[in-house]
């Protein structure tokens, strides 16, 4: 399911892996078409969770590429914030 926000960002939310591509490339295409007309900068794929991702222009991006970043917790993270590391 793709949800808009703005001009800049659209939100991902997937229900299995073989939706998923075909969903983040259809979120990749909406946004390209402003990001050349804006031309401030690339798209942005972020993984916010194993089901949930973000597509947004980034100015942190050159303008005409398209870059990843996983951003889910670590383990490590995880179980630092369930208190389970001493």
């Amino acid at each position: 399911m793709l949800t808009r926000h703005a001009d800049d960002r659209i939100d991902v939310h997937v229900d299995s892996r073989s939706t998923m591509d075909q969903e983040l490339n259809a979120a990749v295409d909406e946004l390209l078409q402003t990001a050349l007309r804006a031309r401030t900068g690339g798209i942005l794929v972020s993984r916010m969770t194993d089901t949930h991702f973000t597509v947004a222009i980034s100015g942190l991006v050159p303008f005409g590429h398209t870059d990843q970043r996983d951003c889910r917790p670590s383990s490590a993270e995880s179980e630092a914030a369930a208190g389970l590391l001493a």
